[in-house]
Parts: structure tokens; C-alpha cells; sequence
């Protein structure tokens, strides 16, 4: 692999300018196919695969790497996705930090959240247990479930945005723009639930197969979907731009 850095432009040429505002469409089946569009498919898998074994740095990695590829596409106008080089481990960890950090603070901001939400629906749930109403009770218990899994997939809804912003601005205080993401949600909502839905159902049956494969194949499969993801992420990006949505201020790699 090239040391080159394939997110500086050549000093000779200028670099071209960022999509937006181009007609894009959603492809749900192109998050899965995306990882062998490049002609080192196989080398990339298995560091991806490699670097998502590392303890607690390797997700950082990936997230940063994730980001680079959306850069690649969108700010360079490349087509596939840069090579994972270990010469720029560094490079992806600087920008993956700022997405993890983001999650962090998000994360304790729902803790009390969480809490209280538990704390009521527990005494609801005593209150009606005490009166001995068990369908009542059954109704409870089924309605708290979708309260949770509605609350999480909103919160995770939200992040999507937030690491956006974050992983490609390379700057804290840009994760936490509100006004970005629900313009972000508000153009790209549907997408983003039916892309997510998609590749939540089709992660189990590979996953099945991987662990088929002498349970090494599953290391493989979280990593594929781990480059899933970024394509959803990258996805949703270029919806939002060719709906009108803002562009996020690219900082490049050093």
C-alpha cells in the first residue's frame, strides 16, 4: 500500500469540489457489497477484521477510518474507499476520537434519563401488581419495552448526525450541533430507520453463518458489518447533501 496520503490533494492539480446538491438514491443492498468494490477487498476485510480485535483503540480506529472513506467519496469525489494502512493508524485514531468522546458525554447525559424512565415505570408497575390486574400488568410490562426500544433508536437516530458532524469537522464542540442533526433527521429519517432495519436483519443470518465457519467467520462478519455501517453512514451523508442539506466543514488528516 501507497504512504501517500490519499486525502491531501496534488500539490499540480486542484482539488475538485464536494458533492452536493447532486441527485443521489439509497441502495440498501450496497451497504453489504460495498467492502469488495475495491480490488484489495480481501486484504482490507482482514485488517478491519484485525484492528477490530484491539481493545478499546481498535473501535476508535474504525470510526475514524469510517470517516476517512466518507472524505474519500464526497470531498475527493473517489470512487470505492481508500485501503486500510496501518501508516495512518494514527490518523484514523485522531479522528475517531472526537465521535468516541462525543458518545461519551451523550451516553452519561442518558444515564439519569434512563434511570427516572426505569424508576417510574417501576412503581406503575407495582402500583398495578399490587391491585392484582394481570392483563393490566402484561399491557404494562409489553408498553415499557417499546418505550425503551422507541427512546433507544431515537437516541441512536440522533447520534448518527452528531458523529457526522464530529468525525469529519475533527472537532468536539461540532458534535453537539442539535440544529444540524434534526435538519440531518428531517431529510434523511426514512432512510435512516429502513437502512438501520435492514442491516439489524441481515447481521443475525450472517453472523449464523459465520459461526458456522468454525466460529472464525463471525469475527469477520462484525467486521463487514462494521464497513456496513460506515456505508449507511456515508449513505445517509449523501441524501442529506442532495436533499439540500448542509455540508460539514472537512478538516484533512495530517
Amino acid at each position: 500500500m501507497s504512504s501517500q496520503n490519499p486525502f491531501l490533494a496534488p500539490e499540480t492539480t486542484k482539488a475538485p469540489p464536494p458533492i452536493s446538491n447532486e441527485p443521489f438514491e439509497y441502495n440498501y443492498l450496497q451497504n453489504f457489497t460495498f467492502l469488495f468494490e475495491s480490488p484489495n477487498w480481501l486484504l482490507n476485510w482482514l485488517l478491519v477484521t484485525v484492528v477490530f480485535l484491539i481493545p478499546v483503540v481498535g473501535p476508535i480506529v474504525l470510526i475514524g477510518y469510517q470517516y476517512e472513506i466518507i472524505a474519500w467519496r464526497v470531498y475527493y469525489r473517489q470512487p470505492g474507499y481508500p485501503d486500510f494502512d496501518f501508516g495512518k493508524f494514527g490518523a484514523y485514531l485522531t479522528r475517531g476520537v472526537w465521535p468516541f468522546l462525543v458518545s461519551l458525554v451523550l451516553g452519561l447525559v442518558m444515564i439519569p434519563v434512563a434511570i427516572v424512565t426505569f424508576f417510574v415505570v417501576g412503581i406503575g408497575m407495582a402500583a398495578v401488581g399490587g391491585n392484582g390486574n394481570d392483563g393490566l400488568m402484561m399491557v404494562l410490562v409489553f408498553a415499557s419495552y417499546f418505550l425503551f426500544f422507541v427512546v433507544g433508536m431515537l437516541f441512536q437516530a440522533v447520534m448518527i448526525p452528531l458523529f457526522l458532524r464530529a468525525g469529519i469537522a475533527k472537532d468536539f464542540i461540532e458534535g453537539f450541533n442539535f440544529r444540524f442533526a434534526m435538519d440531518f433527521l428531517g431529510k434523511t429519517w426514512v432512510e435512516l430507520i429502513l437502512g438501520a432495519l435492514f442491516i439489524a436483519i441481515v447481521t443475525p443470518f450472517l453472523a449464523f453463518a459465520g459461526l458456522l465457519a468454525l466460529c472464525v467467520g463471525y469475527l469477520f462478519v462484525l467486521s463487514l458489518v462494521t464497513m456496513a455501517t460506515a456505508f449507511h453512514h456515508h449513505q445517509l451523508y449523501r441524501l442529506y447533501l442532495s436533499r439540500g442539506g448542509e455540508l460539514i466543514p472537512f478538516k484533512p488528516s495530517e
